[in-house]
């Protein structure tokens, strides 16, 4: 089988409906604060308790001794060492494997919560921020009923993207709304990736089409193993919705029984959905032709927006040489001063991030990371654990608190810093999204918006083990197959630059 059948095969791995319309939308949508109210109770599912213990920090890095951190001679260092292409540049300076090293020039300058820091990543990543905004963070049936109320209220426009559409109960229903809009005469808009569309939800897709639905199956022309990882819906050019949500029941939770994953959006209203709306035109217009219409973003838009206190940025990353996210992060982790929070569900840390977390760390910056292990991973990625806790291992010497999710799978991708910057949407902390995966996140300043995220990481390591040394990261002696050897190879391999 060819490198490139294999390298396209994992990523490929990775009635009811009637009663929606029971209610007819009202003249004017509710505000989001009296959506909430009548949504699902946030975290409902998780079982998790109301008060969660204070993260646990971790030693002052300052104080451990030198061989508490990662050597060279290490196996993890090795593992990690391994040849990964180095996004352009984000080249750092020679030093041995877990060296205190300072951040890259263009790296330098404001901490995160200063009052430049904002203008440098815009100057870093060419994503303005703007003011103003109101953010909401959702637990996934929140934001599917959200998504439902404000979609049957929408008058204008519905405009969605997301990696996969599941032909399930979410699905259909979804299907069943967008049509019933487009009926209504509204501007109705999906794109969906090509070669994962194939494979899920092609009955779908096409039933939606069949009712007027304009579906754009997305392929890069000449990248024949990108995959468009954006997860987004934008509704009368009024309110957004970017997080790590496909369509589906394990999202929803609306199934009876089946899986039912964590994950999370941002739900958001002012004038950031403006800029989502542009990214989502040039998108679509880029790629389509009669008899599909473009976007029309003059039409499109609102300017009746939910005010708030938050700023936000809206940054797409398109592999392999754009680094918009990446250098998002990697900026406000070298701009840390007191913690930082990582939540992602494929947690596999390429050097330029390793190197960051252990720099943040010899400044005494406490660092939490949460991920999925073997025993909480969802079904296709399962052979990916070995890599996810052998990046673990080479990162735990740092002194960084690590958490295992124990429950359904954890498949949000959020982080914060400081308390005050957080950054949500598709991109997963591996090296696929440098390479072959389209992404869009959103970056967030403000106190107020942020403490949401915090909290709900708090609750989340609340109910996952804590690593308490190198046994708990141990990979068990024929735990490793033949498929994830070939993961391990391929699939979160970097290559050399094409």
């Amino acid at each position: 089988m060819k490198k490139k059948t294999i390298l396209l095969s994992l990523a490929l791995a990775q009635g009811a409906a009637q009663n929606i319309f029971a209610a007819r939308p009202s003249d004017e949508a509710d505000s989001l604060d009296q959506l909430l109210k009548a949504a699902p109770a946030a975290h409902g599912s998780l079982s998790l308790p109301d008060a969660a213990p204070a993260v646990t920090a971790a030693a002052d890095a300052s104080a451990l001794p030198d061989d508490y951190f990662l050597r060279p001679t290490d196996p993890a260092a090795q593992y990690l060492e391994r040849h990964f292409f180095s996004p352009e540049g984000l080249e750092m300076d020679e030093a041995p494997a877990g060296a205190s090293k300072s951040a890259p020039s263009f790296y330098r300058g404001s901490a995160v919560g200063e009052a430049g820091f904002s203008k440098e990543l815009e100057g870093l990543t060419g994503s303005r921020f703007t003011e103003g905004n109101k953010v909401t963070l959702l637990f996934g049936p929140e934001s599917f009923a959200l998504r439902d109320k404000l979609m049957l209220a929408a008058k204008k426009s519905i405009y969605i993207t997301a990696y996969s559409f599941h032909d399930d109960l979410t699905g259909n229903q979804f299907a069943d709304l967008l049509i019933a809009k487009k009926r209504q005469g509204l501007d109705v808009k999906l794109i969906a990736d090509k070669k994962v569309a194939l494979l899920n939800g092609r009955k779908l897709l096409a039933r939606m089409e069949a009712g007027g639905v304009e579906v754009l199956r997305y392929q890069e022309a000449g990248r024949f193993l990108d995959i468009w990882h954006v997860k987004m819906l934008i509704i009368d050019g009024r309110h957004a919705f970017v997080g790590g949500m496909n369509v589906g029941d394990v999202y929803s939770h609306k199934a009876p029984s089946g899986p039912k994953w964590q994950d999370f959006d941002a739900l958001y209203s002012g004038p950031a959905v403006t800029d989502t709306l542009n990214f989502f035109a040039r998108s679509w217009n880029a790629y389509v032709r009669s008899p599909r219409k473009p976007v029309s973003v003059a039409q499109a838009r609102s300017n009746e927006f939910e005010t708030g206190d938050a700023g936000m940025a809206v940054v797409f990353q398109n592999p392999p040489h754009e680094k918009q996210i990446l250098g998002t992060i990697l900026k406000s982790i070298y701009g840390a001063r007191s913690r930082i929070n990582i939540a992602n569900s494929y947690f596999i840390a390429i050097p330029e991030l390793r190197n960051a977390i252990f720099s943040a760390r010899r400044r005494g910056v406490e660092v939490n990371i949460l991920t999925n292990t073997s025993k909480s991973i969802d079904a296709e990625a399962k052979h990916a654990a070995i890599p996810i806790i052998r990046s673990l291992a080479a990162i735990y010497p740092s002194g960084a608190n690590i958490y295992l999710n124990q429950g359904e799978n954890m498949h949000g991708k959020f982080m914060t810093v400081d308390g005050v910057f957080a950054t949500i949407g598709s991109y997963n902390m591996h090296p696929r999204s440098e390479k072959y995966d389209t992404e869009l996140n959103v970056s967030i300043t403000g106190s107020g918006s942020v403490r949401q995220f915090d909290e709900t990481f708090r609750r989340l390591i609340s109910n996952a083990r804590k690593v308490e040394g190198p046994r708990d990261l141990a990979i068990p002696p024929g735990f490793a197959t033949f498929i994830s050897n070939l993961i391990e190879k391929y699939f979160f391999n970097m290559l050399n630059p094409r």
